[in-house]
């Protein structure tokens, strides 16, 4: 089915990058239906984003259907998260996603050229953290070039307009790191339930997270292990 669709991620002036994304929706449908999903992620995730209000972010039914074994209670249920659309931050104008790359999460060798189709968006000073937002705004709402240019220097990535008029934005600005808490407990294999070791210094990690407005984060990291406090 044809789609309308914008590819984007960060990247260095070093030869590096963090993850790229996906957003898009389908065309023809006679509905307006959003999708965003992390290239990194191999196709296992995605989050919804209906124009019936009912959004959700879950497993793709593919790939519950090839990895998890018959007796996962994810093949009956594979949302990891449901809500109802976020209310309006201003008249018109609604924040769905913020996608949060630190500095540090900028470290995977770009090994060949990224393709013409992947916006690049720069990374940001070192300590500091680009914030990559997917904004909704009604359709005849009046912004000034796109949304936050003049209250939060966002500079634009790119936009479409659904079939019911509304446009969908994304663009991004630098802001602090957010501190995140540390994280306790076992670590298990997804597929096996095995304990696993985390090695290396590049280990990668998505925390997904909510926010008082109503909207959902993502925060690409790294992944540092204390082994004393686990």
């Amino acid at each position: 089915m044809p789609e309308k669709s914008i590819r984007f991620g960060v990247r260095d002036t070093r030869g590096r990058r963090a993850a790229t994304w996906k957003i898009w929706t389908r065309t023809g449908s006679g509905k307006s239906d959003v999708y965003l999903a992390c290239r990194s992620l191999g196709g296992t995730l995605k989050a919804s984003m209906h124009d019936s209000g009912s959004w959700h972010i879950g497993f793709l039914r593919a790939f519950v259907e090839m990895e998890l074994p018959e007796e996962d209670p994810k093949r009956e249920n594979p949302y990891i998260e449901r809500w109802p659309r976020p209310g309006e931050l201003a008249p018109g104008l609604t924040l769905a996603y913020r996608i949060v790359v630190p500095t540090v999460a900028v470290n995977i060798p770009i090994s060949d050229p990224l393709p013409a189709s992947i916006k690049s968006i720069p990374a940001a000073a070192k300590g500091k953290a680009v914030e990559i937002d997917v904004v909704f705004t009604a359709p005849g709402t009046k912004v000034s070039n796109w949304p936050g240019r003049n209250a939060m220097k966002t500079e634009l990535v790119g936009q479409f307009v659904l079939e019911n008029g509304e446009t969908v934005w994304i663009v991004h600005h630098v802001i602090d790191v957010p501190p995140l808490p540390t994280a306790t407990g076992n670590l298990r294999h997804f597929k096996s339930g095995e304990n696993i070791e985390l090695a290396g210094p590049n280990v990668r990690g998505i925390v997904f997270g909510s926010s008082d407005d109503g909207s959902r984060f993502m925060i690409e990291c790294l992944i540092q292990r204390n082994r004393e406090a686990s």
